[in-house]
């Protein structure tokens, strides 16, 4: 009878922990452009309608003359009112970098999250995904 109680307790516990699910990202705008040559001016990914976690994972790359450079910006407007700015940069020299960055960010409802370039001479590319914690 004992061992039966045990087995009963063990199995209760084994499916409580199978029944819970974790936390998933889920991509909600994913960006790639290759070969620009011009600044992007501000644009729009997405105006948030409730509170959400967000996470940015962010890639540029160029290639052009020495002394030239391109930045990759992102704006968003934090939960507590401020407007943080975050900016991803390459600097390239005779040829070719690259730049990578990740992070995170509670977006303020009904601003939007937004992204931008500039920069000088030679080419590039960006690429970058953004998820919501669901």
């Amino acid at each position: 009878m004992r061992k039966a109680i045990v087995l009963l307790g063990l199995l209760l516990f084994a499916s409580a922990a199978v029944a819970q699910t974790q936390p998933q990202w889920k991509v909600i705008q994913s960006v790639t452009l290759t070969k620009q040559t011009a600044e992007i001016p501000v644009t729009t990914l997405f105006t948030p309608t409730a509170e959400g976690f967000y996470r940015v994972s962010a890639y540029i790359s160029a290639g052009g003359p020495t002394g030239g450079n391109w930045t990759l910006y992102f704006q968003w407007t934090d939960i507590m009112g401020g407007v943080p700015l975050y900016g991803a940069q390459v600097y390239f020299d005779d040829g070719s970098n690259f730049d990578s960055a990740m992070f995170t960010f509670v977006e303020k409802p009904g601003t939007p999250f937004t992204y931008y370039t500039n920069g000088t001479a030679g080419s590039y590319n960006i690429a970058f995904t953004v998820e919501q914690l669901k």
